[in-house]
């Protein structure tokens, strides 16, 4: 949960900043502040989450979470259908591209991470539905709410057992 806050360096933090700059007001405004909140934490878990049951061994950044985006703006744009629908479909699928052809070609990129996030955030913009359908529900005010103190707790553990756990002896 918490490896989606951390970056791996400065270009990390620029790539996913500006990602997330690009796409995110788009997604928040498209699917409502609780469900994208919700979307973009999912997606981070379930990229972390296949990255790690496929054997990689440190994940970290935001990445996983903005290919979620990406796919739950495909799905929008394929469900939505039109002229608006299709041509965000047809730029994020280039987005995506980008980003899955970057990840093969950079090196230390967790593309498992990439693909867990894209497959969860198009999944839960499935499940979720976007503002056109329906306006966002008090339960999903609510599960985001949740998201967030999940979040915080993990954190909060994070950073206790940061500090008390003491560092093995090298050598």
């Amino acid at each position: 949960v918490t490896a989606t806050s951390l970056p791996g360096s400065l270009l990390h933090i620029a790539f996913n900043l500006l990602w997330l700059r690009s796409i995110g007001p788009l997604a928040e405004e498209l699917f409502g502040r609780s469900r994208f909140f919700l979307i973009y934490t999912l997606a981070g878990v379930g990229g972390a989450a296949l990255s790690t049951l496929l054997g990689t061994p440190l994940t970290v950044g935001a990445s996983g979470a903005i290919f979620g985006l990406f796919g739950a703006l495909i799905y929008y744009g394929r469900h939505r259908g039109g002229t608006f629908g299709s041509g965000i479909s047809r730029t994020m699928l280039m987005y995506a591209a980008i980003g899955f052809v970057f990840g093969l070609l950079a090196p230390n990129v967790d593309n498992w991470g990439h693909l867990g996030g894209f497959v969860v955030g198009f999944l839960a913009a499935m499940l979720l539905g976007y503002q056109e359908r329906r306006k966002e529900t008090l339960t999903e005010h609510l599960l985001a709410l949740g998201a967030l103190l999940f979040v915080l707790v993990c954190f909060v553990i994070m950073l206790v057992l940061f500090f008390t756990t003491p560092l093995a002896p090298i050598g």
